[in-house]
């Protein structure tokens, strides 16, 4: 029986195995692994160290935070060797796009992908998370020629809105193909469906003149200069239809 004091695991053993599903070949590696991390001889992983294996597989500090809450059952402040390959497993989803959560290690239906630990100790101070990207085509105007330009592109879009109008919902976005604070940008998606792709071109268009116009203003030595915020149109690809958005 199981004391008041006792945290309760969140997966138990038998979840566990279910979840990592551990293929006859695999054991070796994983056994070589977790002696790589931890040490020969040693039975769990401590934090410190696992703090600086982990940090070798290129994800962000706080997705590795949450693979470790998750695997570290009762928090313990280690993992034995089966967390260990739970873990790993987690990373190796992260570092092919997928979120690192249970339900999608239990969704997933091929051989699942081999963790890679290569890169040298904390090498990234960054946030940068490839899990949920979605690719799209940024669609940008230039005033001066008037002509449309495109780019591909990787995006990661949140799930919920910050702010909504009546029209629009606003959602925050990073740009995978750069870094700090040029990678943030704000989404504003049309809360109506059926609108005219023509539109968006439109607005954005509208929205670049504008930003033209203020720059020549600001020129004038005015002694308060206005600002418009430049605009793209983000056509995010891979759906049936694929979806437009200022």
């Amino acid at each position: 029986m199981t004391s008041q004091s006792e945290p309760k695991p969140v997966i138990s053993d038998e979840e566990l195995k279910l979840a990592v599903r551990l293929e006859i070949d695999e054991v070796v590696f994983f056994r070589d692994l977790f002696e790589l991390a931890a040490g020969k001889g040693q039975n769990v992983l401590h934090g410190v160290p696992a703090k600086e294996f982990f940090s070798r597989s290129g994800l962000p500090k706080s997705t590795l935070r949450e693979i470790w809450a998750l695997c570290d059952r009762g928090k313990k402040g280690h993992l034995t060797r089966p967390e260990f390959v739970l873990a790993a497993r987690l990373v190796a989803l992260g570092q092919v796009g997928i979120r690192c959560t249970l339900d999608q290690l239990r969704a997933y239906r091929n051989r699942f992908p081999c963790p890679k630990f290569e890169l040298p100790e904390n090498i990234y101070c960054d946030d940068f998370d490839v899990t949920e990207a979605e690719r799209a085509i940024k669609h940008e105007y230039d005033p001066e020629s008037q002509q449309w330009r495109r780019t591909m592109i990787n995006v990661v879009i949140d799930k919920k809105p910050f702010s909504e109008g009546a029209m629009r919902a606003a959602f925050h976005m990073r740009d995978l193909s750069t870094s700090g604070n040029q990678s943030k940008f704000v989404v504003k998606m049309a809360k109506v469906q059926g609108t005219p792709v023509a539109q968006y071109f439109e607005d954005v268009k509208m929205q670049t003149e504008a930003g033209r116009f203020a720059e020549e203003f600001n020129r004038r030595g005015v002694p308060k200069p206005g600002a418009v915020l430049a605009g793209h149109l983000l056509e995010l690809v891979g759906a049936a239809q694929p979806p437009m958005h200022g």
